[in-house]
């Protein structure tokens, strides 16, 4: 009997150890179940935070385009600006150039009319 007994304490110490174990893995599977749900929260909130920024990045992107064809145009009236400038520059030289032979010649008058008149 005593045989029977070491073994009846061998199977009890077994099962408990074996119910144990069950314990453990109920528990771990319910952790895992845990983890699961929670990385499909996650990568749920991640997929909306990336779609948010590549909504984002398109609107910055057509900002930017809308920004560069602005920067075109500016440029290109800059440049006829500057070309406009330039021929009023050459105007004004022809201008003040005419004003000078035109002062010269008025004066070339005045003495030859200062001179007529004291000759006369």
């Amino acid at each position: 009997m005593s045989a029977n007994s070491m073994h009846f304490a061998r199977i009890s110490k077994l099962k408990s150890g074996y119910a144990e174990m069950e314990i453990k893995k109920n528990q771990m599977d319910d952790a895992l179940k845990s983890v699961k749900v929670s990385i499909r929260e996650q990568e749920a909130q991640h997929k909306a935070d990336i779609i948010a920024q590549e909504v984002e990045i398109e609107k910055f992107t057509e900002e930017n385009w809308d920004l560069l064809n602005k920067n075109k145009e500016l440029e290109r009236k800059v440049k006829e600006l500057e070309s406009i400038g330039k021929e009023m520059e050459k105007e004004l030289q022809g201008l003040q150039e005419q004003e000078g032979t035109q002062q010269e010649d008025l004066a070339k008058a005045c003495l030859s009319l200062s001179q007529t008149f004291y000759r006369g």
